[in-house]
C-alpha cells in the first residue's frame, strides 16, 4: 500500500535533514525532491511483486514485509556508498 501524504511528507523532511547533516550539495529544490519521493513511492507500489518474486522462496515466504523492506534498504544503501546503521568497522 502506497504511503499516505502525511508519511510522504515525513520522508521528505527526514531526507532533507539527513542530507543537511551530511552537508550534501543538491542541484534540485524542495518541490522537486518531494515529487521524486512521490514517484519513488509509486514505483515501489508498482514493483513490489517483482521484488518479492526475485527473492529466494524461503526468505520471501518466511520474512515479514518489514524485513523485506529492510533488506532492500540495506542493499541499496551499501550499493551506493552509504554506511549501514548496523555496520561494524
Amino acid at each position: 500500500m502506497a504511503l499516505i501524504e502525511a508519511d510522504r511528507l515525513r520522508v521528505w523532511r527526514a531526507v532533507m535533514r539527513w542530507w543537511s547533516r551530511q552537508r550534501a550539495t543538491c542541484s534540485f529544490n524542495n518541490v522537486e525532491l518531494k515529487a521524486a519521493i512521490d514517484d519513488v513511492d509509486d514505483w515501489v507500489e508498482t514493483n513490489q511483486s517483482s521484488f518479492i518474486a526475485a527473492l529466494p522462496t524461503a526468505f520471501a515466504n518466511g520474512s515479514s514485509a518489514g524485513q523485506k523492506a529492510a533488506l532492500l534498504m540495506f542493499v541499496v544503501m551499501k550499493r551506493y556508498g552509504h554506511d549501514l546503521p548496523a555496520e561494524e568497522n
